[in-house]
């Protein structure tokens, strides 16, 4: 299978950036070809002045990660559709954990309305209260065809 997982991804550090290396990795090594469709840039200097994002990963030389867009930029996402398209996946596995991402990833969704799409929801709501949360993760959830929660509690939430 041709496997595409959109979200945060190597260099940029970050449990959901280990988590989206680590599960391309075993799909690579059960034979099926995997491209891990990332950032360019993962969130506004402002929310880190001084601070770095990326960290040194040990990335598997047969896994292809492609910087294609910001998420906070909406004329790039374009490139990640284009990217995508390009590859022409058998299905597109989201990571989902914060409503920060949602514009990018329902605009890039509707852009691929052919394509079968796995929501991986780390986090359904943020962990702070935010104005809309709820609605960025429905909205989202409504252009996928499967969703899989990474806890009960991500369930529980997911059903409420």
């Amino acid at each position: 299978m041709r496997i595409a997982i959109l979200g945060p991804a190597p260099p940029y550090k970050g449990g959901i950036s280990q988590f989206a290396l680590s599960l391309a990795e075993t799909f690579l090594q059960e034979g099926h070809t995997v491209k891990l469709f990332g950032f360019e840039k993962q969130y506004p200097q402002l929310i880190f002045p001084g601070k770095t994002q990326t960290a040194d990963f040990k990335v598997d030389p047969q896994l292809e990660i492609i910087n294609s867009f910001t998420p906070y930029l909406p004329w790039t996402w374009i490139n990640a559709v284009k990217a995508i398209k390009d590859y022409a996946p058998d299905f597109l596995i989201i990571s989902y954990f914060l409503p920060f991402f949602a514009p990018s990833y329902i605009h890039i969704c509707k852009k691929l309305p052919q394509l079968r799409k796995i929501a991986l929801v780390h986090n359904l709501l943020p962990h702070e209260r935010m104005p809309g949360a709820k609605t960025f993760a429905r909205l989202l959830l409504k252009q996928c065809q499967m969703s899989v929660c990474l806890s009960q509690t991500v369930f529980d939430e997911l059903k409420g």
